[in-house]
């Protein structure tokens, strides 16, 4: 649900009940933004008896989503609106309602651009409610709590009437608590805690007027906390630092509950290992921690952080009477660091981590981390296995502030040549995306290292004054600085700053090979190493390429390159050119290798020249795999993929009606063929297969038109196996078998002819007439699990002859999107509304895979009562950002057990809670996406579903 800001509201509507006749009243004009970044630049021009005034937002205001605008009006007035759309029109929208909170206008997506598009003439509800968006529930208890509403009614010292009751009863029908007040505040009491409650708000008309209520606002819902629930929500010490020792450990104890709570035992533990604590004179909370306030306090023991290294310090606490057990720890890990006082100082990541910390500065998760990259763009270290990098396979997080922060350094013997030099490997985007460098002397204030222009290679974007993009230059390169500023200072740290904008999401950036000292006149620094082959699975002439820069105050000279491949004999080759302080070469060795003798070839190259001072960042290395393991799963979305061998003509984009990113080649009498291959996989199993979708469109009409193909036009289908010349045909699409579309076809073919061999898959096309569109996509190299886990939770049919049974189905397997098919031909997910009978349902999934479930609606023939499993179930809030309360009562004890299941029907977490009557627990969706969840339930032989929203 979208967060609403309203401007000087309550001022307006103190305007509005005073000053204005009964005829006045307020409109509501409710902007939106589904990307949360504001209007950028749109509009939208309210005229009001041909006065006109302007309206928009920013990103800053309400979050950029959203913006509520009141605009006093009187019946008769004629109102239009003008509405002129910004950078991203398919993100704005808006909506008009009366003073009844009743819809006017509704805009489309994008909405109609122009002049007067859309007009009418005011008529104000003379008994109203208050809008919705005044209502607020705040001081939530275990027992009570308050609300608020706006005086937005037209009426002269108006009555209101407040119902609320368990969560789903209807207002005027069900028994009710109802409240007649003509105050605009109440506090609600006595209520129960843990169960959900609706309310609902209206206003009693004058006796002449019809209705007598007005409309009704609601159901607004809460949940009553639990009354006793206390908890640990931080540890504010120690921090991470330098020289650690005997430190205090302060802890903030939460009331998560209704009710105040005093005399709360809590403990401790480091690395596992108890604290010792003797209560009651230690460890025992005697203070009082009000409903929803965070006392802190310490413990009077100390914990030992001496010893450099990564401590798990573990505060919880111990209530007895606490009815929630799940919130009551809180963990945190913190780095002892000693300090470097070993100059010049050298680190490459490969015997540990460095002691280089994450730090979360910003509201989302932290992208750091350490190991060996994996991913397309950061795929090796620099030299070794191991770097800093954000995310080691994947996408750094969305709208993130993040910090990798270094040991801490004794300059006290620097001087003013040191420099600060490492190797960077940037991935980012160029849309408000980038890294930079800070320093400290203090532990606490930070100060941007350099700047664009000065040093090797530092920030290449000079607005930002960071690095973004590739840095301007791809793969591994150094950039140095000189910290000769810093010289003397007792203590120094440094941080990599990464801010993400959430525009777009890409690898990010690595860090490696960190150096710290004077500037050595002679210092050759090895960079990007490449290995090339024509073929994926490597050939007996394959070559290698490395960069090097001299990051040096002086010119080098009498430079030799070397490598060897899988510690085999060293190929050392030298340079006759002369690179000058701050320059770089690429070279590209006389000398080959046999990349077909191993499946992984493991290239270690470095640079050397005479009186290098600084030999730590010489060598580099990287890993080549001839063959990639099952499966494969090429969906185009991300662009031409790594390793593929394609035609220079080929084409990787969403184009001529193409229903998503597709491969395709125009092909035509000047460009009669179209050849594409897949990398190298393997080995090929039992059962495995290959799937690709495919069509043949017109060029003329854009792809509007299907071909049909002559009889010397064909796609030929093909297998090379284990890196052979022999291209063994298994399949072929001409004029004898293509089905004439616009729509994709999917093929499938065995692969079983080819098992225990390394497979790559051929697709070629011959063209015979006309001029033609070949589109491929979804080309898999598919190896199917054993079953989905398929599951039905079934509600049988009242009777034989009635078609209100259903079938709800869930399952854990197979790669999303899906698709259904069931015996009846539906192809919903779920079935409702259906006889007692026998059905089968056939999922299948992105990659083509399948499993089938056959499920049996019954019909209830037994005259007796049916003897419920589930009491009150209740899961709040809902919709939730993130925490979602389950409140389970059982009328008898049943072996319960309960399962998250996402919108595909996938098992994200199953708990077993063994025989129960009762059970309150809270499920985590912080981590998950914006979407539809489902909290099954089973109690013995009986299943309950919630349907849960996940809201950003």
């Amino acid at each position: 649900m979208k967060r609403i800001f309203i401007l000087s509201l309550f001022a307006l509507l103190g305007v509005c009940a005073n000053s204005l006749l009964a005829q006045s009243c307020l409109y509501q004009f409710q902007l939106y933004d589904t990307f949360g970044d504001g209007w950028n630049g749109a509009e939208i021009v309210i005229h009001v008896n041909g006065v006109e005034e302007a309206y928009t937002f920013t990103a800053l205001d309400n979050n950029g989503d959203s913006l509520l605008v009141f605009i006093p009006v009187e019946n008769g007035d004629s109102i239009s609106i003008d509405f002129s759309s910004g950078g991203f029109p398919n993100e704005e929208s808006f909506l008009i309602l009366d003073n009844d909170d009743q819809l006017i206008y509704e805009s489309s997506m994008p909405p109609e651009n122009g002049i007067d598009i859309f007009n009418f003439i005011v008529e104000c509800v003379s008994c109203v409610a208050p809008p919705a968006s005044t209502v607020e529930f705040f001081r939530l208890r275990s027992t009570s709590v308050d609300v608020i509403w706006g005086s937005a009614t037209t009426l002269d010292n108006p009555t209101y009437y407040l119902e609320y009751g368990l969560t789903g009863f209807t207002p005027g029908v069900d028994p009710i608590n109802g409240i007649e007040t003509m105050d605009t505040s109440l506090r609600i009491q006595p209520l129960t805690d843990t169960t959900s409650y609706d309310f609902y708000l209206s206003v009693l008309c004058p006796t002449d007027t019809i209705p007598d209520t007005s409309n009704v606002r609601g159901p607004f819902t809460i949940f009553t906390p639990l009354s006793t629930d206390v908890g640990i929500t931080a540890i504010s010490s120690p921090i991470s630092g330098c020289d650690l020792g005997s430190e205090a450990i302060r802890v903030g104890i939460a009331n998560f509950g209704g009710a105040p709570q005093t005399f709360i035992p809590f403990d401790y533990s480091i690395n596992g290992e108890p604290s010792g604590v003797g209560m009651p004179e230690d460890g025992f909370f005697v203070g009082i921690v009000g409903v929803g306030d965070v006392e802190f306090t310490e413990f009077d023991l100390e914990g030992d952080f001496t010893e450099p290294g990564i401590y798990e310090i573990k505060v919880w606490t111990a209530l007895e009477d606490d009815m929630d057990m799940s919130n009551d720890t809180f963990s945190i890990n913190i780095v002892s660091t000693t300090f470097v006082n070993d100059l010049p100082y050298a680190e490459n990541f490969e015997d540990n981590d460095g002691f280089y910390t994450p730090v979360q500065a910003g509201a989302g998760p932290i992208s750091w981390e350490y190991g060996t990259p994996a991913g397309n763009a950061i795929s090796s270290a620099v030299s070794g296995s191991n770097a800093w990098v954000t995310n080691l396979t994947g996408d750094h997080n969305p709208n993130e502030l993040s910090y990798l922060v270094s040991p801490c350094f004794d300059f006290t013997n620097a001087d003013e040549d040191f420099v600060l030099s490492f190797f960077l490997n940037s991935a980012l985007s160029f849309f408000g995306d980038g890294v930079f460098i800070e320093t400290t002397t203090d532990g606490e204030t930070w100060t941007k290292l350099g700047e664009s222009g000065t040093g090797i290679n530092w920030y290449n974007d000079t607005f930002e004054q960071w690095w973004d993009g590739d840095a301007g230059s791809p793969g591994w390169s150094p950039a140095l600085q000189n910290i000769g500023s810093l010289a003397g200072e007792e203590l120094v740290r440094f941080r990599f700053v990464l801010e993400t904008s959430g525009f777009t999401e890409t690898e990010g950036f690595g860090v490696d090979n960190i150096y710290i000292g004077p500037q050595a006149a002679q210092d050759l620094a090895a960079g990007q190493l490449v290995s090339f082959s024509e073929s994926p699975c490597g050939s007996p002439e394959d070559q290698v390429t490395l960069s090097f820069f001299n990051i040096g105050t002086d010119e080098a000279t009498a430079i030799s390159l070397s490598y060897e491949v899988n510690g085999g004999p060293i190929v050392t080759e030298p340079i006759p050119d002369t690179v000058a302080s701050g320059g770089s070469l690429t070279y590209t060795f006389v000398a080959t290798y046999d990349g077909t003798q191993a499946a992984t070839n493991v290239i270690t190259a470095w640079v050397t020249v005479d009186n290098d001072g600084v030999l730590s960042n010489d060598t580099t290395s990287i890993t080549v795999n001839t063959v990639s393991e099952f499966p494969l799963f090429e969906d185009f979305e991300n662009g031409e993929p790594s390793g593929w061998q394609l035609d220079a003509d080929l084409v990787v984009a969403q184009a001529h009606n193409s229903p998503s990113s597709v491969l395709y080649d125009n092909i035509w009498s000047f460009d009669p063929t179209m050849r594409a291959v897949t990398p190298n996989y393997g080995p090929v199993s039992e059962g495995d297969s290959l799937t690709f979708d495919y069509r043949y469109v017109d060029f003329s009409g854009g792809g509007s038109n299907p071909t049909t193909l002559g009889l010397s036009d064909n796609l030929q289908i093909r297998v090379i196996e284990n890196c052979d010349t022999v291209e063994t045909q298994i399949g072929v699409v001409n004029a004898f078998n293509h089905q004439i579309s616009t729509e994709m076809r999917r093929l499938s073919f065995p692969l079983e002819e080819f098992a225990g061999s390394d497979i790559q898959v051929v697709f070629e096309a011959t063209w015979g007439q006309g001029d033609y569109y070949l589109d491929l996509d979804n080309i898999n190299l598919q190896r199917c699990p054993a079953s989905f886990g398929l599951e039905a939770e079934v509600v049988d049919a009242a009777s034989n002859t009635s078609s209100d049974g259903s079938i709800n189905i869930f399952f854990g397997g197979g790669v999303a999107p899906y698709t259904f098919s069931w015996s009846d031909g539906s192809t919903s997910r779920n079935l409702t509304d259906v006889p007692a009978g026998d059905y089968v349902v056939t999922v299948t999934d992105a990659q083509g895979c399948s499993d089938q479930l056959e499920v049996r609606i019954n019909f209830l023939v037994s005259t007796e009562e049916v003897i419920p499993a589930f009491g009150t179930v209740t899961a709040a809030p809902n919709p939730t950002t993130g925490e979602l309360r389950l409140n389970i009562e059982l009328l008898q004890q049943e072996d319960l057990e309960i399962s998250l299941i996402n919108q595909f029907g996938q098992e994200l977490e199953r708990r077993a809670y063994g025989r129960q009557d009762l059970v309150r627990d809270q499920l985590d969706l912080s981590r998950q996406p914006a979407g539809v969840y489902f909290v099954r339930m089973r109690a013995g032989n009986q299943l309950k579903t919630i349907r849960v929203l996940k809201v950003q």
